[in-house]
């Protein structure tokens, strides 16, 4: 099947010209590769082009492509947690969080400030979950609590209050104590109201580990 190949080939012409339009270039065939199921090649375009314009990373595009290889990893087969984890070391070189004692109601604002808040807000909230399902508690327990340590510097470091309700969620049936506070945290820093269902997933996580502690089953 050539049809992945050419979506390849048609980024390479556009960016060999350098024109103007390679980001969007890059942003629609990277989604049409991962609906065609080749991550393999989305991950080599993205380390493409991060590689040649590293200033210039579509966040929304980048968090998809996390996203998909943290579930699958690619074509071949290989373990989609490492590879994500080091496609995220990559970008976190890139990104630029604000400096200490700015507003925490700043948002970021530039290639690098935005995609700082999309790694934090997007992409550790779904490794956490990642390691939840994997059972490796603790990780995923520091990686909430780096989440919460960016929405302290910027609201939009905070990801929205449903994958929020999830983390909480996961954490409360992972009996994590840390993990479940630092989702309060975040929600803290970032200044966002439970809704009522929120409130339920807070006191069924409690619950859960208040019952941990007494030897009960849940």
């Amino acid at each position: 099947n050539r049809q992945p190949h050419k979506a390849y080939e048609m980024y390479e012409s556009v960016a060999l010209a350098e024109s103007p339009s390679v980001d969007e270039a890059y942003a629609a065939l990277v989604r049409a590769l991962l609906k065609l199921q080749r991550v393999d090649l989305a991950l080599e375009l993205h380390n493409r082009h991060t590689g040649q314009f590293p200033t210039s990373v579509d966040s929304n595009t980048t968090s998809v492509l996390f996203s998909r290889l943290l579930k699958r990893g690619t074509s071949n087969g290989e373990d989609g947690l490492a590879q994500a984890r080091e496609m995220l070391g990559q970008l976190e070189s890139r990104s630029s969080p604000p400096r200490e004692g700015t507003a925490a109601e700043a948002t970021p604002s530039g290639g690098g400030a935005s995609l700082w808040a999309s790694v934090s807000g997007s992409m550790l909230p779904a490794l956490s979950l990642e390691l939840l399902r994997r059972g490796e508690v603790s990780e995923a327990e520091a990686t909430v609590q780096r989440v919460a340590e960016a929405s302290r510097l910027a609201t939009a470091a905070a990801p929205p209050l449903e994958t929020l309700k999830t983390m909480m969620r996961e954490m409360g049936k992972a009996r994590s104590v840390a993990g479940a506070y630092a989702c309060l945290d975040i929600m803290e820093h970032a200044r966002i109201p439970p809704d009522s269902e929120m409130l339920q997933v807070m006191v069924d996580a409690l619950v859960r580990q208040v019952r941990f502690v007494k030897g009960g089953v849940s």
